[in-house]
């Protein structure tokens, strides 16, 4: 069967595992806060909206995913809950302590998303529920944060044996290869509920007669090849135990890049805007570089609250008269395209920038005359973003903005525990 994505041979008839961080952003404020471990905790979105993280007291209040931080304040409030802005420099770098475990226990490991990853278990030398065992131990030891490991021989069904985990006292679980007991595991997962599925898909699905994962693995390779796509004939297969989705080792680059907030409040002034669009000008570039990428495409837009009876969006395109990293071309270009979009009598609520167009740096191809330049300019911007991770307050556009009232709400942020030497936690004898 051809495949787009490239088959890792080694990792193809083994075992895989899936390692995942259990309510992971509530588990980031708890290592810190002690004392919210048996008490239910909430996280709230980009200006204290909604609820996008919820630890198992919370569920058990009966708080939905997304639920409007104002509908559940008295609930939370009554029950004595944590309640926390995004902490997203902390949750990054959390993710990034973990990982790094991971890939000491197993170096074929695919970090799936921030809180998530895969792992072929190929060549491992002790059972596979010993060394999952030994690993949930130590990610816990040396970081605090619980994580469930699910195992099977292909990555689709070590998502729902990883499901499983979840619900286990001990976090880990092994897909068993007795035929009755694999078909009850699977015949209780909704077909919506199956990972590259999703809700869309699952509603067709359902149509066909297959409502859960068992009647999906029992749906013919190429009826689902047929009526869906070669990814669908390759999950029939996957649920079947046969591999197709090796691990992407090294995931790749992002097409685009954007940086975009909902602001702490409205915003009128064109210097404001300006500010704002400069300051998400200066992220978009940090992750530009990290990536090791030029922008030949830049988008700049800003819109007022769409329920308004006068609603307004404006987006402006430039293509940059040559691919850039550096962050003050792209903040010259930026302040330039929020004036044109800018309107006296709007309410901007919301601002971001877009970075299109991306070519890798040996790509991107500068002139004969000003590639010295160029590479000059290059390491001055690397240098600029290595002492800013080490120092949240160190180098800056003064474009940017200092003081930054628009800025998104985060009433409730914990500390940046680990990240911020201002904000460093006290121990106290």
């Amino acid at each position: 069967m051809g495949s787009g994505n490239k088959r890792n041979t080694q990792a193809l008839g083994n075992l895989f595992a899936i390692i995942d961080c259990n309510n992971f952003y509530v588990s980031c404020e708890r290592v810190f806060r002690p004392d919210m471990r048996r008490r239910p905790v909430v996280v709230l979105s980009n200006n204290d909206g909604c609820i996008v993280a919820r630890s198992n007291e919370a569920k058990s209040l009966g708080i939905a995913m997304g639920t409007p931080y104002f509908k559940a304040k008295k609930l939370l409030r009554d029950n004595n809950a944590g309640v926390f802005s995004s902490n997203y420099t902390l949750y990054a770098d959390m993710s990034e302590r973990v990982m790094e475990i991971i890939e000491m226990f197993c170096p074929e490991c695919e970090i799936y998303s921030i809180d998530e990853a895969f792992v072929s278990l190929c060549g491992l030398q002790e059972k596979p529920e010993i060394w999952a065992r030994r690993l949930r131990k130590t990610i816990l030891s040396w970081t605090g944060i619980p994580v469930s490991i699910g195992i099977a021989e292909t990555k689709t069904l070590a998502k729902i044996a990883g499901r499983t985990a979840k619900k286990s006292a001990g976090g880990v679980f092994i897909l068993p290869e007795d035929p009755e007991k694999r078909k009850g595991i699977l015949e209780g997962v909704k077909i919506d509920d199956i990972w590259g599925v999703g809700r869309r898909l699952g509603f067709k699905l359902k149509n066909l007669g297959a409502g859960n994962a068992l009647d999906l693995s029992r749906m013919k390779p190429e009826t689902a090849r047929r009526r869906f796509s070669v990814n669908m004939e390759r999950t029939v297969l996957e649920l079947g135990g046969e591999p197709c989705f090796s691990l992407e080792l090294a995931p790749p680059a992002k097409k685009a890049i954007t940086v975009s907030r909902t602001f702490g409040r409205p915003v009128s002034s064109l210097k404001e805007l300006k500010e704002a669009v400069s300051f998400y000008a200066v992220r978009a570039c940090e992750k530009l570089r990290a990536q090791n990428s030029r922008a030949e495409i830049l988008t700049v837009f800003a819109n007022t609250n769409r329920f308004s009876g006068n609603a307004y969006f404006g987006k402006e395109v430039r293509v940059l008269e040559s691919p850039t990293l550096q962050t003050s071309e792209i903040i010259k270009e930026a302040e330039s395209c929020a004036e044109k979009i800018f309107r006296q009598e709007k309410r901007f609520v919301k601002a971001g920038v877009i970075l299109s167009g991306l070519l890798p740096l040996n790509c991107s191809g500068p002139g004969l005359f000003d590639a010295s330049g160029r590479k000059q300019e290059e390491k001055l911007m690397k240098t600029i973003d290595k002492i800013n991770q080490f120092n949240d307050a160190g180098i800056t556009w003064a474009s940017a903005g200092l003081e930054k009232p628009w800025k998104t709400a985060a009433n409730r942020r914990s500390p940046r525990y680990t990240t911020c030497w201002k904000e460093l936690p006290m121990a106290k004898a």
